[in-house]
């Protein structure tokens, strides 16, 4: 079993293991470990500033492929986790999507402030679904110090522009259609190809593509 974070062990094992990555669980109350590998500077001394990545890519990526690897992170004095979302990568439980992010987000918060190489300050960044994970926590939790969410939405204009557009696509017979939005700003109407289709299926147990042929269908 791994060492709890909290624990004078893993305390003295983070620090003997100084730029090196160390995998550690976060054992929610529901009994689900959600994995999470930790990176500390090499130099000065702690603790430090937390960086959280929350992820359901696998923690092994690390959205490399868009940021700086976390040790690059760690070496400018930052506490780095990137954490595997429930029920994806090495974590246990069962995928639901957006829906468990809320409570997730804010046992992980209190997870890593309690831990004795953070010196209680956090902060998220993340694109895409880590964006999203990052605008999510329950009310009465204690938000993170600063977040830096790309490629993700979650406000009132998003809705609003949806309520402009839509009655204009649907006088035009435009069933279903993919919004871009960047900067709050529509950007693009892509009709012959929206994306996200097989992401919403998975995660809401979703049948979008059917659903459009039965109302193609029902036209007839």
């Amino acid at each position: 079993m791994s060492p709890r974070p909290d624990d004078p062990e893993t305390a003295k094992t983070l620090e003997t293991t100084r730029g090196a990555p160390l995998d550690v669980p976060l054992v929610l109350p529901d009994g689900v470990s959600l994995h999470a590998r930790l990176w500390c500077p090499s130099e000065g001394p702690g603790p430090w500033p937390a960086l959280l990545m929350r992820q359901p890519y696998g923690h092994a990526i690390a959205s490399t492929v868009t940021y700086a690897h976390p040790s690059w992170w760690a070496s400018h004095g930052f506490l780095v986790v990137v954490q595997d979302v429930r029920g994806q990568g090495a974590s246990g439980g069962t995928f639901g999507g957006f829906a468990q992010e809320r409570a997730d987000t804010s046992a992980t918060l209190t997870w890593i402030r309690n831990l004795a190489a953070c010196n209680g300050r956090v902060g998220l960044y993340g694109f895409s679904y880590q964006g999203f994970t990052q605008l999510v926590a329950e009310p009465d939790s204690d938000p993170p110090n600063c977040l830096a969410p790309a490629m993700t939405g979650l406000n009132e204009r998003d809705h609003w522009i949806c309520e402009q557009v839509g009655p204009e696509l649907r006088r035009r017979g435009v069933l279903f259609a993919g919004l871009d939005v960047i900067g709050d700003y529509l950007t693009e109407i892509n009709v012959t190809s929206p994306t996200c289709i097989r992401e919403l299926d998975h995660i809401y147990g979703l049948n979008i593509s059917g659903q459009l042929f039965d109302c193609i269908e029902s036209l007839r």
